[in-house]
């Protein structure tokens, strides 16, 4: 699998925008999206850390805790408001 990002400045120093291509089948991204112990890896800013709680498959409707760094440690409830497999 092979990844390329481009990251392009806002004009607003608080906030990027990015694009990446991976060169994968859509089945194998999903998968890690899907599954939030998984998050960490795809995190660009290495703040989130790991799951709280909730589901190891996610699915329309699901909630799930994650702890998460920036300077100082917290913790944020998701909830999925849009799925389509794959």
């Amino acid at each position: 699998m092979t990844v390329r990002a481009d990251i392009f400045e806002t004009g607003n120093p608080r906030i990027k925008s990015a694009s990446i291509i991976i060169n994968a089948p859509a089945s194998k991204v999903f998968d890690v999206v899907a599954n939030p112990s998984l998050h960490p890896i795809i995190d660009g800013t290495k703040s989130v850390k790991s799951v709280i709680k909730g589901p190891s498959r996610l699915s329309l409707g699901d909630k799930f805790g994650m702890n998460m760094e920036i300077g100082v440690k917290y913790r944020i409830t998701n909830t999925v408001v849009e799925f389509e497999e794959n």
